[in-house]
């Protein structure tokens, strides 16, 4: 005679026969693929990865060119930069959707502004500590006041595969506030699109 052990759902279960063990047993095989899937290291899962992402004021870079020219005191812009790492061999495209806070200095701007801008990259190779940037102006500096914090997405295949801050990311603070686009920079539209220019995969034509 076997004893029944009484469960909430109102259900009876003999733990002991050996139809139960059979089910349990089969139950845990279909599992462990979950389980090894979701159990790998991110770079396993996923193409690409964040490692680091900082922000920088750096001055207009000044190049010698013939024929009259203003004499002006080189600026400072902004530099959103992140730090990622690709592990497959080639990549169609990549992209990074940039998010920064700056507290605003004068009472014509909100006490704070979140700009919003991103940059695709296209045939992506291998490698790491591979660089992505984004620029905001100086005006915008000067206006509308200093940096808060900065957050990126990153996209590949189609979703986002990362996502890292300055401060660390704890929340999706950004959510909280209407972005204003077309004000963050890429590369090559700024004078910095010279500068190390080999050490960036092609930025996607049309790309914001």
């Amino acid at each position: 005679m076997h004893r029944y052990v009484r469960v909430r759902s109102g259900c009876s279960v003999r733990p002991s026969t050996p139809t139960c063990t059979g089910f349990l047993l089969l139950a845990l095989s279909l599992l462990l693929p979950v389980v090894t899937v979701f159990g790998q290291p991110r770079s396993a899962q996923n193409p690409v990865s964040l490692r680091s992402v900082d922000a920088e004021k750096v001055r207009t870079p000044v190049f010698e060119a013939k024929g009259p020219a203003r004499s002006v005191q080189p600026e400072e812009w902004l530099r959103l930069v992140c730090e990622y790492d690709c592990e497959q061999d080639w990549l169609d495209e990549v992209t990074f959707q940039f998010y920064v806070a700056v507290r605003g200095k004068t009472r014509d701007v909100p006490p704070v502004s979140l700009f919003r801008g991103e940059v695709t990259y296209i045939n992506v190779a291998k490698g790491r500590r591979l660089i992505a940037d984004m620029f905001l102006h100086p005006d915008v500096l000067a206006r509308f006041g200093e940096l808060e914090r900065v957050a990126v997405l990153m996209r590949a295949d189609g979703r986002v595969v990362d996502m890292k801050g300055k401060p660390e990311i704890t929340a999706r603070w950004w959510e909280q506030f209407s972005p204003v686009e077309g004000v963050l920079m890429t590369r090559d539209r700024t004078p910095f699109l010279l500068i190390d220019y080999d050490a960036y995969p092609m930025i996607r034509a049309g790309g914001r």
